[in-house]
């Protein structure tokens, strides 16, 4: 089962670090990104987890998740070897099961990553379980992360807010029908219907005034 021991994970050294400097036994993941990154071992498997922005995602905003996979020994593992699975839970239940792409942050290339919008503010597991593709020598592997995110910016905190009380509450307001206009009284319908006929006979009886003055 899992193996959290960064200890272990030492063992996952890449030949071209090596060849830099032999005395340092340099890990596959140097110290200064083991300790600003999470790293997992399960068997001869190593996993580098990352979450940007900066391990401090806010609920509502999208963060970007990834995996740098290291065989023991410091070989990589990019995500077209390997059959990959990303889940997000909140507590026990499962919310989300984000598209994994590759993708090449930092000094990686090819390694699993996701997107991933946290509804809200709070403490969410990201789990992780990969097999090799037909021809490739890792072990099957599973291990996950605690995330804790915090709570939305000031610009997004009220969408997040809406959102989590109604999926729908953002198109809400544009469904909102027209308001219904007042209806008249009869008095301002017969003004209304004297007006438009008053007026063209005063025009008349004006016109006619006009031709009979002497001229």
């Amino acid at each position: 089962m899992l193996n959290p021991s960064n200890q272990k994970f030492r063992e996952f050294t890449t030949p071209s670090e090596s060849a830099h400097s032999e005395s340092d036994n340099n890990p596959a993941f140097p110290r200064k990104l083991i300790l600003a990154h999470n790293v997992q071992t399960e068997g001869k498997v190593g996993v580098l987890f990352h979450i940007e922005p900066s391990h401090n995602p806010k609920a509502g905003e999208p963060a970007q998740a990834w995996f740098a996979l290291t065989r023991e020994g410091g070989d990589s593992i990019s995500l077209d070897q390997c059959v990959c699975k990303l889940t997000v839970y909140d507590g026990s239940t499962a919310i989300a099961t984000p598209t994994l792409k590759a993708i090449s942050p930092e000094r990686y290339s090819s390694v699993p990553g996701a997107n991933v919008i946290f509804p809200k503010a709070g403490l969410y597991r990201l789990e992780l379980k990969g097999q090799p593709k037909t021809g490739e020598d890792f072990n099957a592997f599973q291990v996950s992360y605690e995330v804790t995110v915090q709570p939305p910016s000031q610009t997004n905190g009220a969408v997040a807010t809406a959102a989590q009380q109604s999926p729908n509450s953002a198109t809400t307001a544009l469904l909102q029908p027209s308001p219904t206009p007042v209806p008249r009284s009869g008095f301002d319908e017969a003004m209304n219907l004297g007006l438009r006929f008053m007026f063209p006979i005063a025009l008349a009886v004006g016109f006619w005034v006009l031709l009979k003055r002497p001229r």
